[in-house]
């Protein structure tokens, strides 16, 4: 309590003078060049997104074509095929 009547006591100190400085500081304010943003910063979000759907597109097409591979005479180099397909195989017994 004793700190704030303290504090007061000085603000309303009749040796500080009233001084106006907001013209000052508009002036400052105003005068410094504003920095331009960077390209990748500016649109940071855009370009995350669009990256992913890049990246999901090319995902989602690889898991299609993954079922067979061709080289360039199209002769097929390697097929998946499910388990049905297969037939059941015999199991040895010792």
């Amino acid at each position: 309590m004793d700190r704030d009547r303290d504090l007061k006591k000085l603000f309303d100190d009749p040796r500080i003078p009233d001084a106006d400085l907001t013209g000052k500081v508009m002036r400052i304010l105003n005068a410094k060049p504003k920095e331009k943003e960077r390209f990748f910063v500016k649109y940071k979000v855009a370009l995350t997104a669009f990256v992913g759907m890049l990246l999901m597109g090319s995902t989602g097409y690889a898991a299609v074509q993954y079922h067979s591979l061709n080289n360039k005479d199209g002769e097929v180099v390697y097929e998946t095929k499910s388990t049905k397909d297969y037939g059941k195989t015999e199991s040895k017994e010792r």
